[in-house]
Protein backbone atom coordinates (compact mmCIF):
# COMPACT_ATOMS: atom_id res chain seq x y z
CA UNK A 1 0.00 0.00 0.00
CA UNK A 2 1.37 3.42 -0.96
CA UNK A 3 2.35 5.56 1.99
CA UNK A 4 0.26 8.53 0.88
CA UNK A 5 -2.89 6.38 0.82
CA UNK A 6 -2.01 4.84 4.16
CA UNK A 7 -1.50 8.31 5.63
CA UNK A 8 -4.94 9.38 4.37
CA UNK A 9 -6.53 6.28 5.93
CA UNK A 10 -4.76 6.94 9.24
CA UNK A 11 -5.88 10.57 9.17
CA UNK A 12 -9.46 9.53 8.37
CA UNK A 13 -9.52 6.95 11.18
CA UNK A 14 -8.15 9.43 13.74
CA UNK A 15 -10.67 12.06 12.57
CA UNK A 16 -13.57 9.65 13.00
CA UNK A 17 -12.45 8.73 16.52
CA UNK A 18 -11.95 12.41 17.42
CA UNK A 19 -15.40 13.37 16.09
CA UNK A 20 -16.98 10.48 18.01
CA UNK A 21 -15.17 11.51 21.18
CA UNK A 22 -16.19 15.17 21.09
CA UNK A 23 -19.74 14.30 20.04
CA UNK A 24 -20.07 11.95 23.02
CA UNK A 25 -18.65 14.64 25.32
CA UNK A 26 -21.27 17.04 23.95
CA UNK A 27 -24.05 14.50 24.55
CA UNK A 28 -22.77 13.87 28.08
CA UNK A 29 -22.85 17.58 28.97
CA UNK A 30 -26.28 17.93 27.37
CA UNK A 31 -27.53 15.00 29.43
CA UNK A 32 -26.09 16.56 32.63
CA UNK A 33 -27.98 19.78 31.91
CA UNK A 34 -31.19 17.81 31.34
CA UNK A 35 -30.76 15.96 34.62
CA UNK A 36 -30.12 19.23 36.49
CA UNK A 37 -33.11 21.03 34.97
CA UNK A 38 -35.39 18.03 35.62
CA UNK A 39 -34.32 18.06 39.26
CA UNK A 40 -34.89 21.81 39.57
CA UNK A 41 -38.29 21.64 37.83
CA UNK A 42 -39.41 18.83 40.13
CA UNK A 43 -38.63 20.83 43.28
CA UNK A 44 -40.12 24.00 41.79
CA UNK A 45 -43.35 22.25 40.80
CA UNK A 46 -43.73 20.77 44.28
CA UNK A 47 -43.44 24.24 45.81
CA UNK A 48 -45.92 25.73 43.31
CA UNK A 49 -48.48 22.97 43.98
CA UNK A 50 -48.05 23.42 47.75
CA UNK A 51 -48.54 27.19 47.41
CA UNK A 52 -51.60 26.66 45.22
CA UNK A 53 -53.15 24.36 47.82
CA UNK A 54 -52.52 26.98 50.51
CA UNK A 55 -53.88 29.76 48.33
CA UNK A 56 -57.05 27.84 47.42
CA UNK A 57 -57.78 27.37 51.12
CA UNK A 58 -57.09 31.04 51.88
CA UNK A 59 -54.09 30.13 54.05
CA UNK A 60 -53.70 27.59 56.82
CA UNK A 61 -53.57 27.98 60.59
CA UNK A 62 -50.68 26.64 62.63
CA UNK A 63 -49.70 26.98 66.30
CA UNK A 64 -47.65 30.08 67.18
CA UNK A 65 -44.12 28.98 68.13
CA UNK A 66 -40.70 30.55 68.47
CA UNK A 67 -39.98 29.57 64.86
CA UNK A 68 -43.43 30.51 63.55
CA UNK A 69 -44.45 33.98 64.65
CA UNK A 70 -47.41 35.93 63.24
CA UNK A 71 -46.68 37.39 59.82
CA UNK A 72 -46.45 41.20 60.20
CA UNK A 73 -46.88 41.61 56.42
CA UNK A 74 -50.20 39.74 56.29
CA UNK A 75 -53.08 42.24 56.37
CA UNK A 76 -55.92 39.98 57.52
CA UNK A 77 -58.31 40.59 60.48
CA UNK A 78 -58.40 36.83 61.01
CA UNK A 79 -54.63 36.42 61.00
CA UNK A 80 -54.48 35.33 64.66
CA UNK A 81 -57.16 33.24 66.36
CA UNK A 82 -57.63 31.26 69.56
CA UNK A 83 -59.16 27.78 69.56
CA UNK A 84 -61.90 26.72 71.94
CA UNK A 85 -59.20 25.01 74.02
CA UNK A 86 -57.16 28.21 74.27
CA UNK A 87 -54.44 27.35 71.74
CA UNK A 88 -53.18 30.38 69.80
CA UNK A 89 -52.98 29.94 66.02
CA UNK A 90 -51.71 32.20 63.27
CA UNK A 91 -52.50 32.11 59.56
CA UNK A 92 -49.71 31.05 57.16
CA UNK A 93 -50.11 32.45 53.64
CA UNK A 94 -48.36 30.88 50.57
CA UNK A 95 -45.32 33.18 50.74
CA UNK A 96 -44.74 32.59 54.47
CA UNK A 97 -45.14 28.82 53.97
CA UNK A 98 -42.61 28.88 51.09
CA UNK A 99 -40.00 30.54 53.32
CA UNK A 100 -40.54 27.92 56.05
CA UNK A 101 -40.24 25.04 53.56
CA UNK A 102 -37.08 26.67 52.16
CA UNK A 103 -35.42 26.54 55.60
CA UNK A 104 -36.20 22.83 55.97
CA UNK A 105 -35.09 22.05 52.41
CA UNK A 106 -31.74 23.79 52.84
CA UNK A 107 -31.14 21.96 56.11
CA UNK A 108 -32.12 18.45 54.98
CA UNK A 109 -31.73 18.39 51.16
CA UNK A 110 -29.15 21.19 50.60
CA UNK A 111 -31.72 22.78 48.25
CA UNK A 112 -32.14 26.56 48.45
CA UNK A 113 -35.50 28.18 47.63
CA UNK A 114 -36.07 31.92 47.46
CA UNK A 115 -39.38 33.57 46.65
CA UNK A 116 -38.67 36.98 45.14
CA UNK A 117 -39.89 39.73 42.86
CA UNK A 118 -38.89 43.15 41.60
CA UNK A 119 -41.61 44.62 43.84
CA UNK A 120 -41.50 42.56 47.07
CA UNK A 121 -43.81 43.19 50.02
CA UNK A 122 -41.30 41.71 52.45
CA UNK A 123 -37.67 43.03 52.43
CA UNK A 124 -36.28 39.48 52.78
CA UNK A 125 -37.81 38.69 49.39
CA UNK A 126 -35.59 41.22 47.61
CA UNK A 127 -33.94 39.69 44.55
CA UNK A 128 -30.16 39.26 44.38
CA UNK A 129 -28.20 40.25 41.26
CA UNK A 130 -28.83 36.97 39.38
CA UNK A 131 -32.51 36.90 40.33
CA UNK A 132 -32.95 40.54 39.33
CA UNK A 133 -31.48 39.89 35.87
CA UNK A 134 -33.65 36.79 35.47
CA UNK A 135 -36.86 38.57 36.53
CA UNK A 136 -36.17 41.29 33.97
CA UNK A 137 -35.77 38.60 31.30
CA UNK A 138 -39.23 37.27 32.29
CA UNK A 139 -40.66 40.61 31.16
CA UNK A 140 -39.52 39.74 27.63
CA UNK A 141 -40.05 35.96 27.74
CA UNK A 142 -41.60 34.05 30.70
CA UNK A 143 -39.53 30.91 30.06
CA UNK A 144 -37.79 29.10 32.92
CA UNK A 145 -34.01 29.61 33.14
CA UNK A 146 -31.24 27.29 34.41
CA UNK A 147 -27.72 28.70 34.77
CA UNK A 148 -24.58 28.20 36.82
CA UNK A 149 -23.73 30.92 39.33
CA UNK A 150 -21.10 31.42 42.05
CA UNK A 151 -22.61 32.00 45.49
CA UNK A 152 -20.16 32.64 48.35
CA UNK A 153 -17.30 31.07 46.33
CA UNK A 154 -19.36 27.89 45.68
CA UNK A 155 -20.67 26.91 42.23
CA UNK A 156 -24.44 26.32 42.08
CA UNK A 157 -27.05 25.37 39.52
CA UNK A 158 -29.66 28.14 39.74
CA UNK A 159 -33.14 27.75 38.31
CA UNK A 160 -36.00 30.22 38.22
CA UNK A 161 -39.48 30.08 36.77
CA UNK A 162 -42.10 32.84 36.96
CA UNK A 163 -45.00 32.85 39.44
CA UNK A 164 -48.26 33.49 37.57
CA UNK A 165 -51.14 35.27 39.30
CA UNK A 166 -54.21 33.00 39.68
CA UNK A 167 -57.65 33.82 41.02
CA UNK A 168 -56.79 32.68 44.55
CA UNK A 169 -53.76 35.05 44.60
CA UNK A 170 -55.80 38.23 44.13
CA UNK A 171 -56.92 38.27 47.76
CA UNK A 172 -53.42 39.45 48.78
CA UNK A 173 -52.13 41.04 45.57
CA UNK A 174 -55.15 42.68 43.89
CA UNK A 175 -54.43 45.97 45.67
CA UNK A 176 -51.00 46.05 43.99
CA UNK A 177 -52.71 46.18 40.59
CA UNK A 178 -52.12 42.58 39.55
CA UNK A 179 -54.57 40.67 37.37
CA UNK A 180 -54.98 36.97 36.61
CA UNK A 181 -52.17 35.82 34.31
CA UNK A 182 -49.69 38.54 35.35
CA UNK A 183 -46.19 37.58 36.50
CA UNK A 184 -45.96 38.32 40.24
CA UNK A 185 -42.32 37.33 40.58
CA UNK A 186 -40.52 34.01 40.73
CA UNK A 187 -39.08 31.26 42.88
CA UNK A 188 -35.39 30.47 42.51
CA UNK A 189 -34.13 26.94 43.20
CA UNK A 190 -30.38 26.50 43.84
CA UNK A 191 -28.28 23.38 44.47
CA UNK A 192 -24.54 22.66 44.31
CA UNK A 193 -23.14 21.30 41.07
CA UNK A 194 -20.11 19.42 42.48
CA UNK A 195 -21.81 16.00 42.21
CA UNK A 196 -22.53 16.61 38.52
CA UNK A 197 -18.99 17.88 37.88
CA UNK A 198 -17.50 14.72 39.44
CA UNK A 199 -19.85 12.52 37.42
CA UNK A 200 -18.84 14.32 34.20
CA UNK A 201 -15.15 13.80 35.02
CA UNK A 202 -15.68 10.04 35.52
CA UNK A 203 -17.64 9.74 32.28
CA UNK A 204 -14.97 11.77 30.45
CA UNK A 205 -12.28 9.37 31.68
CA UNK A 206 -14.36 6.36 30.59
CA UNK A 207 -15.01 7.86 27.14
CA UNK A 208 -11.31 8.70 26.76
CA UNK A 209 -10.24 5.13 27.61
CA UNK A 210 -12.83 3.59 25.26
CA UNK A 211 -11.90 5.83 22.32
CA UNK A 212 -8.19 5.29 22.87
CA UNK A 213 -8.70 1.52 22.86
CA UNK A 214 -10.70 1.67 19.62
CA UNK A 215 -8.17 4.09 18.10
CA UNK A 216 -5.20 1.82 18.84
CA UNK A 217 -7.05 -1.29 17.69
CA UNK A 218 -7.74 0.45 14.39
CA UNK A 219 -4.10 1.54 14.04
CA UNK A 220 -2.92 -1.99 14.82
CA UNK A 221 -5.34 -3.36 12.22
CA UNK A 222 -4.19 -0.87 9.58
CA UNK A 223 -0.55 -1.63 10.29
CA UNK A 224 -1.28 -5.34 10.07
CA UNK A 225 -3.10 -4.81 6.79
CA UNK A 226 -0.17 -2.76 5.47
CA UNK A 227 2.29 -5.51 6.34
CA UNK A 228 0.10 -8.19 4.75
CA UNK A 229 -0.37 -6.10 1.62
CA UNK A 230 3.36 -5.39 1.28
CA UNK A 231 4.23 -9.03 1.84
CA UNK A 232 1.71 -10.12 -0.77
CA UNK A 233 3.07 -7.65 -3.34
CA UNK A 234 6.60 -8.91 -2.76
CA UNK A 235 5.52 -12.51 -3.17
CA UNK A 236 3.54 -11.62 -6.27
CA UNK A 237 6.59 -10.02 -7.92
CA UNK A 238 8.69 -13.10 -7.21
CA UNK A 239 6.06 -15.49 -8.53
CA UNK A 240 5.41 -13.51 -11.75
CA UNK A 241 8.72 -14.88 -13.10
CA UNK A 242 7.26 -18.40 -13.05
CA UNK A 243 3.61 -17.48 -13.57
CA UNK A 244 2.79 -20.38 -15.91
CA UNK A 245 4.43 -22.99 -13.67
CA UNK A 246 2.76 -21.69 -10.48
CA UNK A 247 -0.75 -20.94 -11.78
CA UNK A 248 -2.42 -23.41 -9.44
CA UNK A 249 -0.49 -22.06 -6.47
CA UNK A 250 -1.38 -18.49 -7.44
CA UNK A 251 -5.11 -19.34 -7.44
CA UNK A 252 -4.78 -20.81 -3.97
CA UNK A 253 -2.88 -17.73 -2.78
CA UNK A 254 -5.62 -15.44 -4.10
CA UNK A 255 -8.20 -17.51 -2.29
CA UNK A 256 -6.20 -17.33 0.94
CA UNK A 257 -5.84 -13.58 0.56
CA UNK A 258 -9.58 -13.23 0.12
CA UNK A 259 -10.08 -15.24 3.29
CA UNK A 260 -7.59 -13.07 5.18
CA UNK A 261 -9.40 -9.88 4.12
CA UNK A 262 -12.79 -11.39 5.01
CA UNK A 263 -11.40 -12.43 8.40
CA UNK A 264 -10.00 -8.94 8.98
CA UNK A 265 -13.36 -7.32 8.16
CA UNK A 266 -15.19 -9.75 10.44
CA UNK A 267 -12.66 -9.05 13.18
CA UNK A 268 -13.52 -5.34 13.24
CA UNK A 269 -17.24 -6.14 13.05
CA UNK A 270 -17.16 -8.44 16.06
CA UNK A 271 -15.40 -5.75 18.10
CA UNK A 272 -18.30 -3.36 17.50
CA UNK A 273 -20.87 -6.14 18.09
CA UNK A 274 -19.62 -7.73 21.30
CA UNK A 275 -18.41 -4.58 23.05
CA UNK A 276 -21.85 -2.94 22.79
CA UNK A 277 -23.55 -5.06 25.46
CA UNK A 278 -21.13 -4.47 28.38
CA UNK A 279 -20.75 -0.76 27.62
CA UNK A 280 -24.55 -0.37 27.48
CA UNK A 281 -24.61 -1.71 31.04
CA UNK A 282 -21.84 0.69 32.09
CA UNK A 283 -23.47 3.76 30.53
CA UNK A 284 -27.02 2.75 31.50
CA UNK A 285 -26.32 2.23 35.20
CA UNK A 286 -24.02 5.28 35.29
CA UNK A 287 -26.92 7.44 34.03
CA UNK A 288 -29.29 5.92 36.60
CA UNK A 289 -26.82 6.72 39.39
CA UNK A 290 -26.38 10.24 38.02
CA UNK A 291 -30.11 10.97 37.75
CA UNK A 292 -31.37 9.31 40.95
CA UNK A 293 -28.29 9.28 43.21
CA UNK A 294 -29.98 11.09 46.13
CA UNK A 295 -33.13 8.92 46.01
CA UNK A 296 -31.46 5.50 45.67
CA UNK A 297 -30.75 3.46 48.85
CA UNK A 298 -27.13 2.54 49.56
CA UNK A 299 -27.62 -1.15 48.82
CA UNK A 300 -29.05 -0.29 45.38
CA UNK A 301 -26.14 2.05 44.68
CA UNK A 302 -23.68 -0.68 45.65
CA UNK A 303 -25.46 -3.14 43.39
CA UNK A 304 -25.27 -0.79 40.40
CA UNK A 305 -21.61 0.07 41.03
CA UNK A 306 -20.92 -3.66 41.29
CA UNK A 307 -22.61 -4.26 37.92
CA UNK A 308 -20.64 -1.42 36.33
CA UNK A 309 -17.40 -2.89 37.70
CA UNK A 310 -18.24 -6.35 36.40
CA UNK A 311 -19.20 -4.98 32.97
CA UNK A 312 -15.94 -3.04 32.72
CA UNK A 313 -13.99 -6.17 33.66
CA UNK A 314 -15.92 -8.22 31.15
CA UNK A 315 -15.19 -5.67 28.42
CA UNK A 316 -11.48 -5.86 29.20
CA UNK A 317 -11.58 -9.68 29.09
CA UNK A 318 -13.45 -9.50 25.80
CA UNK A 319 -10.71 -7.38 24.24
CA UNK A 320 -8.11 -9.90 25.35
CA UNK A 321 -10.15 -12.76 23.91
CA UNK A 322 -10.55 -10.95 20.59
CA UNK A 323 -6.82 -10.36 20.35
CA UNK A 324 -6.28 -14.03 21.19
CA UNK A 325 -8.64 -14.99 18.34
CA UNK A 326 -6.71 -12.80 15.91
CA UNK A 327 -3.64 -14.86 16.77
CA UNK A 328 -5.45 -18.05 15.75
CA UNK A 329 -5.60 -16.70 12.21
CA UNK A 330 -1.81 -16.52 12.06
CA UNK A 331 -1.17 -19.77 13.95
CA UNK A 332 0.50 -18.02 16.88
CA UNK A 333 -1.90 -19.11 19.65
CA UNK A 334 -0.87 -22.10 21.74
CA UNK A 335 -3.00 -24.61 23.62
CA UNK A 336 -2.67 -23.84 27.34
CA UNK A 337 -4.50 -26.46 29.47
CA UNK A 338 -5.37 -25.85 33.11
CA UNK A 339 -7.71 -27.22 35.73
CA UNK A 340 -10.95 -25.25 36.23
CA UNK A 341 -14.56 -25.68 37.33
CA UNK A 342 -17.04 -25.53 34.42
CA UNK A 343 -19.91 -24.74 36.81
CA UNK A 344 -18.14 -21.56 37.97
CA UNK A 345 -17.52 -20.64 34.34
CA UNK A 346 -21.24 -21.16 33.54
CA UNK A 347 -22.17 -18.97 36.53
CA UNK A 348 -19.84 -16.15 35.46
CA UNK A 349 -21.17 -16.20 31.88
CA UNK A 350 -24.84 -16.18 32.90
CA UNK A 351 -24.04 -13.27 35.22
CA UNK A 352 -22.31 -11.46 32.34
CA UNK A 353 -25.40 -11.79 30.11
CA UNK A 354 -28.10 -11.58 32.79
CA UNK A 355 -29.08 -7.99 31.94
CA UNK A 356 -29.22 -8.75 28.21
CA UNK A 357 -31.34 -11.82 28.91
CA UNK A 358 -33.50 -9.92 31.40
CA UNK A 359 -34.44 -7.38 28.73
CA UNK A 360 -35.99 -10.23 26.70
CA UNK A 361 -37.32 -12.10 29.78
CA UNK A 362 -35.18 -15.10 28.89
CA UNK A 363 -34.46 -17.64 31.64
CA UNK A 364 -31.13 -19.38 32.09
CA UNK A 365 -31.24 -23.05 33.12
CA UNK A 366 -27.94 -24.27 34.51
CA UNK A 367 -28.11 -28.06 34.77
CA UNK A 368 -24.71 -28.21 36.49
CA UNK A 369 -25.61 -28.09 40.16
CA UNK A 370 -22.29 -29.26 41.58
CA UNK A 371 -18.62 -28.70 40.90
CA UNK A 372 -17.49 -30.16 37.54
CA UNK A 373 -13.71 -29.93 37.06
CA UNK A 374 -12.14 -30.01 33.57
CA UNK A 375 -8.59 -29.91 32.27
CA UNK A 376 -8.45 -27.83 29.10
CA UNK A 377 -7.80 -24.29 27.87
CA UNK A 378 -10.19 -22.18 29.96
CA UNK A 379 -9.83 -19.00 27.87
CA UNK A 380 -10.66 -20.79 24.63
CA UNK A 381 -13.70 -22.56 26.12
CA UNK A 382 -14.90 -19.30 27.67
CA UNK A 383 -14.68 -17.53 24.30
CA UNK A 384 -16.63 -20.33 22.59
CA UNK A 385 -19.38 -20.34 25.24
CA UNK A 386 -19.64 -16.55 25.20
CA UNK A 387 -20.39 -16.57 21.48
CA UNK A 388 -22.86 -19.46 21.75
CA UNK A 389 -24.75 -17.84 24.65
CA UNK A 390 -24.80 -14.43 22.94
CA UNK A 391 -26.26 -15.99 19.78
CA UNK A 392 -28.81 -17.96 21.82
CA UNK A 393 -30.08 -14.73 23.45
CA UNK A 394 -30.17 -13.00 20.08
CA UNK A 395 -32.33 -15.65 18.38
CA UNK A 396 -34.62 -16.52 21.32
CA UNK A 397 -38.04 -14.87 21.66
CA UNK A 398 -39.16 -13.07 24.78
CA UNK A 399 -40.09 -15.48 27.54
CA UNK A 400 -37.88 -18.26 26.12
CA UNK A 401 -35.11 -20.14 27.87
CA UNK A 402 -31.46 -21.12 27.42
CA UNK A 403 -30.12 -24.34 28.92
CA UNK A 404 -26.46 -24.96 29.80
CA UNK A 405 -25.23 -28.50 30.45
CA UNK A 406 -22.00 -30.48 30.65
CA UNK A 407 -21.50 -34.26 30.92
CA UNK A 408 -19.17 -37.12 30.12
CA UNK A 409 -20.18 -39.18 27.06
CA UNK A 410 -20.70 -42.90 27.61
CA UNK A 411 -19.04 -44.00 24.37
CA UNK A 412 -15.70 -42.15 24.33
CA UNK A 413 -15.48 -40.62 27.80
CA UNK A 414 -15.02 -37.17 26.28
CA UNK A 415 -16.58 -34.02 27.71
CA UNK A 416 -19.66 -32.59 25.99
CA UNK A 417 -20.77 -29.03 26.71
CA UNK A 418 -24.27 -28.07 25.54
CA UNK A 419 -25.93 -24.69 24.91
CA UNK A 420 -29.58 -25.17 23.93
CA UNK A 421 -32.26 -22.55 23.26
CA UNK A 422 -35.97 -22.37 22.45
CA UNK A 423 -35.38 -19.82 19.70
CA UNK A 424 -36.24 -19.49 16.03
CA UNK A 425 -34.08 -22.40 14.88
CA UNK A 426 -32.01 -22.67 11.68
CA UNK A 427 -33.11 -23.93 8.28
CA UNK A 428 -31.13 -26.71 6.60
CA UNK A 429 -30.05 -24.32 3.84
CA UNK A 430 -28.53 -21.85 6.31
CA UNK A 431 -26.87 -24.62 8.33
CA UNK A 432 -24.69 -25.40 5.34
CA UNK A 433 -23.43 -21.78 5.18
CA UNK A 434 -22.70 -21.20 8.86
CA UNK A 435 -19.08 -22.39 8.80
CA UNK A 436 -17.86 -20.52 5.72
CA UNK A 437 -16.11 -17.25 6.59
CA UNK A 438 -16.61 -15.80 3.10
CA UNK A 439 -20.28 -16.70 2.97
CA UNK A 440 -21.21 -15.92 6.55
CA UNK A 441 -24.75 -14.68 6.95
CA UNK A 442 -25.86 -12.15 9.52
CA UNK A 443 -29.53 -12.62 10.40
CA UNK A 444 -31.37 -10.16 12.63
CA UNK A 445 -32.39 -11.45 16.06
CA UNK A 446 -35.91 -11.66 17.44
CA UNK A 447 -35.67 -8.02 18.61
CA UNK A 448 -33.89 -6.85 15.43
CA UNK A 449 -30.47 -7.28 17.04
CA UNK A 450 -27.58 -7.01 14.62
CA UNK A 451 -24.55 -9.27 14.51
CA UNK A 452 -21.42 -10.01 12.50
CA UNK A 453 -22.10 -13.64 11.51
CA UNK A 454 -18.58 -14.61 12.57
CA UNK A 455 -19.29 -16.12 15.99
CA UNK A 456 -19.56 -19.75 14.87
CA UNK A 457 -16.48 -19.46 12.63
CA UNK A 458 -14.57 -18.29 15.71
CA UNK A 459 -15.91 -21.24 17.71
CA UNK A 460 -14.82 -23.75 15.05
CA UNK A 461 -11.29 -22.32 14.81
CA UNK A 462 -10.83 -22.34 18.58
CA UNK A 463 -12.30 -25.84 18.91
CA UNK A 464 -9.72 -27.21 16.51
CA UNK A 465 -6.89 -25.80 18.62
CA UNK A 466 -7.92 -27.88 21.64
CA UNK A 467 -8.81 -30.96 19.59
CA UNK A 468 -12.57 -30.54 19.87
CA UNK A 469 -15.47 -30.19 17.47
CA UNK A 470 -18.82 -28.36 17.34
CA UNK A 471 -22.12 -29.99 16.34
CA UNK A 472 -25.44 -28.26 15.69
CA UNK A 473 -28.92 -29.76 15.87
CA UNK A 474 -31.69 -27.37 14.89
CA UNK A 475 -35.17 -27.24 13.44
CA UNK A 476 -36.76 -24.11 12.09
CA UNK A 477 -39.14 -22.67 14.69
CA UNK A 478 -38.15 -25.22 17.38
CA UNK A 479 -34.83 -23.89 18.69
CA UNK A 480 -31.22 -25.00 18.39
CA UNK A 481 -28.78 -27.16 20.33
CA UNK A 482 -25.03 -26.54 20.09
CA UNK A 483 -22.88 -29.43 21.34
CA UNK A 484 -19.21 -28.75 21.93
CA UNK A 485 -17.10 -31.89 22.43
CA UNK A 486 -13.55 -31.77 23.86
CA UNK A 487 -11.18 -34.58 24.81
CA UNK A 488 -11.06 -35.56 28.47
CA UNK A 489 -7.26 -35.02 28.63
Amino acid sequence: MKKKYLSLIFFGWISIIALSYFFNIFLMKLNTSKVAINKAESFFNEIVITRLWNSIHGGVYVPITEETQPNPYLDDPDRDIVTTTGKKLTKINPAYMTRQIAKLAEKHNTIKYHITSLNPIRPENKADNWETATLKEFEESPAAILQKDIVESISYYRYMSPLIIEASCLKCHAEQGYEIGNIRGGISVSFRDDIYVKAEKKQTIALTIIHLIVLFLGIIGLKSHERMSNRFLLELKLKNVKLEENQIYQQKLNKDLKGINATKDKFFSIIAHDLRGPFNSILGFSNILLEDFQELPDDKKYEMVHIISESAGSSYNLLENLLMWSQTQTGRIKYNPEEFDIKLLFDSLTNLYKEQAKDKKIRFKNNIQESFVLISDKNIIQTILRNLISNAIKYTHKGGSITLDCYITNTTGDIKIVVADTGVGISEEKLNKLFNVEGTISTEGTEEERGTGLGLILCIDLAKIIGGELEIESKLGQGSEFKFTIPQN
